[in-house]
């Protein structure tokens, strides 16, 4: 799950006007995979779901909050009061009802069903309500959750006959969203269909607006170089690239909108039978490394050393939680630690997240074989990863930025039943953590953050994850314009204009 601060840039869009029923041709760097949006948390699938699918609320560029499937909210207690929009429709023409809301909010909170958003957006025990006579949508959480306005307005909602039959939404799309997938070719393409008559977006944004493109086209490109190259020669008109990459694009003052999202992100397997379930193995490893340089070459020089688990600005809980609690390189240190021990371990990368992880790991295998440790590296796009992680658990050390909006959303990565009965896949059980998350949850909204900032201290204190390097993540566009929100396009934004 890729998260990230959004920030402006670029060139403005200067155009003689609009394009009229045009088509928007978009680059991602590896395929999505499921595109169930109740099932995922991966940023490329999530980034394709917000295509088809409307949350409750929306957030804005500022934090605020507006409204998208409800007009009006409110919270008493424990408890959150939606009025649902009339004459919302889903892609098929049927009607969205509060019901239908409901069951979705129900169905996720539901740990039968193993939704990745349980805990993650969508608290445990939560149970919805309807009133089909009021329109209105009640939830009440059994313990409390902060920021839940927050999550909600990451969470979109799934029409009827998707819930009856959750394997229909794999490769195809029933929601209530500007867009319809309308063509699936897994590992190439995918083509999103405008919607006609659609009035509920943020803040009651519409497809009637002037210039939103009559069709997304979703391309697999995963060479940064060729997605560049694409859109400088007007083979696409938006991509994300990062980088060396990026400085093409930059030069030709290309329109962007940019995210400052993770990259550098080690965690480390304490499962049973995993030398890194070691205190000292960690340890040795961290200080053998020489991170801030390690950083610079994942990121091409052009990042920045991470400050926390949240990069999404503006952020919940400001501050730096990473400085002072990382060891730096001692080398000595790192072997005494092994006290002689040799070591096999195995590294994942994810090589669809930007900049130049074969080489910084590479780097990486180098200084650790220095101490007694050989690595093997195994790269592979973020979602494959996930299926080893989160699935098989075949692996020692993974580099794989887990990008989170709020500090409650790391929670179950880092906390609760581990893999593949959770979502703590890295096998943590840091009872510092969890017992200052547990404080700081009982707090409301951002009234918490000092002890959930003292919370993330104790991760890396412990070395269970060690957060080093931020990337900031442009979006480029030719020929379109757009917003960002949390690191991810709106696509009520869009706007096709003239060359």
């Amino acid at each position: 799950a890729t998260g990230g601060s959004s920030t402006g840039g670029g060139a403005s869009g200067k155009a003689a006007g609009y394009v009229t029923g045009g088509t928007l041709t978009q680059l991602i760097p590896s395929d999505p995979g499921n595109l169930d949006p109740l099932m995922t948390v991966t940023g490329v699938t999530r980034g394709l779901d917000s295509y088809a699918y409307d949350p409750l609320i929306n957030e804005e560029p500022n934090g605020s909050l507006v409204s998208g499937l409800a007009t009006s909210w409110t919270q008493s207690g424990d408890t959150y009061r939606f009025t649902l929009r009339k004459g919302v429709t889903c892609s098929d023409g049927s009607t969205l009802t509060p019901a239908t809301v409901a069951a979705n909010i129900n169905y996720l909170s539901d740990p039968a069903h193993k939704s990745p958003l349980l805990g993650l957006l969508v608290p445990p025990g939560a149970k919805a309500t309807a009133d089909p006579a009021t329109s209105q949508l009640s939830i009440t959480l059994a313990q409390p959750f902060p920021f839940f306005f927050e999550d909600l307005s990451q969470v979109g909602m799934v029409c009827a006959k998707g819930l009856a039959d959750p394997s229909t939404l794999a490769e195809g799309t029933d929601g209530s969203g500007p867009y319809v997938l309308s063509q699936a070719v897994a590992g190439q393409q995918y083509t999103f269909t405008l919607r006609k008559g659609y009035t509920w977006g943020p803040g009651g944004a519409t497809t009637a607006t002037p210039g939103m493109p009559a069709r997304i086209v979703v391309k697999v490109v995963a060479d940064p170089t060729t997605e560049a190259s694409l859109v400088l020669n007007g083979g696409a008109n938006l991509a994300t690239v990062q980088g060396l990459a990026s400085k093409p694009l930059s030069a030709a003052h290309l329109f962007r909108r940019s995210a400052v999202a993770p990259l550098g992100e080690l965690w480390f397997n304490e499962g049973p039978g995993h030398a890194t379930a070691a205190a000292t193995v960690r340890q040795a490893v961290v200080q053998a490394l020489d991170l801030p340089q390690i950083g610079q070459v994942l990121g091409q020089g052009q990042g920045t050393p991470a400050t926390g688990m949240v990069t999404v600005a503006p952020k919940a809980c400001p501050g730096d939680t990473v400085a002072g609690t990382v060891p730096s390189q001692d080398t000595a240190k790192a072997a005494s630690l092994l006290g002689g021990r040799h070591l096999t371990l195995t590294l994942l990368y994810a090589t669809d997240v930007g900049g130049d992880p074969a080489s910084a790991f590479e780097l990486a295998a180098q200084e650790l074989r220095k101490v007694g440790i050989d690595l093997k590296l195994v790269g592979d796009t973020t979602t494959q990863l996930e299926s080893v992680i989160f699935g098989t658990g075949n692996w020692d050390l993974v580099d794989v930025p887990i990008g989170v909006d709020t500090p409650n959303e790391l929670v179950p990565f880092v906390s609760g039943p581990a893999a593949p009965q959770g979502e703590n896949f890295a096998h943590i059980a840091n009872a510092a953590y969890t017992a200052l998350a547990t404080k700081a949850a009982a707090l409301p909204g951002t009234t918490g953050c000092t002890d959930w900032n003292n919370a993330e201290k104790q991760l890396f204190d412990a070395l269970d994850v060690v957060p080093f390097e931020n990337a900031l993540e442009p979006d480029w566009g030719r020929g379109v314009t757009f917003s960002m929100v949390g690191g991810e396009i709106p696509p009520t934004s869009f706007r096709l204009v003239k060359a």
